[in-house]
């Protein structure tokens, strides 16, 4: 079969994600503190602050490489933990007892029945505005989606000729998961966590504009959009750059995430 050639979108967004990436863990090794007053109140961009300042004279592009880390540090830390939960109650839900697998596949089931966001913001509101409870609130709304489709990937290879072969030589069930099943699994949760990843990363903007996110004075897109929205008539920048980042950050991911489902996946129509 012919394999699919990867698009301009799919390589812009790799090269724009991999600047990102440098601007985010890098960049604040080189740029003022994000609390540091470096001019006066929204100053034009200059040599000295390229974008230039916010309502309190501190850096716009400081602030951006900030709440890019602390975004990206976030929804990688959520997609995580979401992994591990997902790939654990996939597999159980796939290949344990049914005196097991039926409970946990009836608590999956039960998750999606709360909406994502109103979820995090109890799970918040029960353990603190913190980054670590944001963390937590956003893996435990992230896992179920993740064990589903493991769970399916799982019941589909759990019948092919090299599992069942493994398993009549006398291979133990984590044994086959660990050599068999979740090695065909990654190229798949690679190209499906790109997206979530993008998901998650738009649901903290979300919450930090909400001001039950990130807390000021920690930068985040969220309270800088938020913060933007109140100048966004005479200063229509400090709403514009927050904006502009997370939407390139999005549209990135998801066009890195459907190029990655193509290779994995060459019978998608993912164009």
């Amino acid at each position: 079969m012919k394999k699919k050639k990867l698009g301009f979108f799919f390589w812009a967004s790799t090269v724009f994600l991999v600047i990102l990436a440098g601007f985010a863990f890098l960049g604040p090794y080189f740029l003022p503190e994000y609390t540091e007053i470096v001019g006066p109140k929204f100053s034009s961009p200059g040599p000295e602050y390229p974008l230039g300042t916010d309502e309190q004279g501190r850096s716009l592009l400081a602030r951006l490489a900030y709440g890019a880390r602390i975004s990206l540090t976030i929804g990688l830390a959520v997609q995580g933990l979401a992994l591990l939960g997902g790939i654990l109650m996939g597999v159980l839900g796939s290949l344990g007892p049914k005196w097991i697998a039926t409970p946990v596949l009836r608590f999956t089931d039960a998750m999606f029945a709360f909406p994502d966001i109103l979820l995090a913001i109890l799970i918040i509101g029960l353990i603190g505005f913190d980054p670590k409870a944001i963390v937590y609130a956003l893996a435990i709304t992230a896992w179920p989606a993740v064990a589903r489709l493991v769970r399916t990937q799982v019941a589909t290879l759990k019948d092919r000729e090299f599992v069942v072969a493994s398993q009549a030589l006398g291979a133990s069930t984590f044994y086959l998961v660990i050599k068999h099943i979740l090695p065909h699994l990654w190229g798949v949760l690679l190209a499906v966590s790109m997206v979530d990843l993008a998901a998650v990363i738009l649901a903290e903007s979300s919450l930090s504009f909400l001001g039950i996110g990130v807390q000021a004075p920690m930068p985040s897109w969220g309270s800088m959009i938020n913060s933007g929205r109140n100048q966004m008539v005479s200063h229509p920048e400090q709403l514009f750059w927050p904006c502009l980042v997370l939407s390139l950050t999005i549209f990135g991911l998801n066009f890195v995430g459907d190029g990655l489902r193509a290779i994995v996946d060459p019978k998608s129509d993912v164009r």
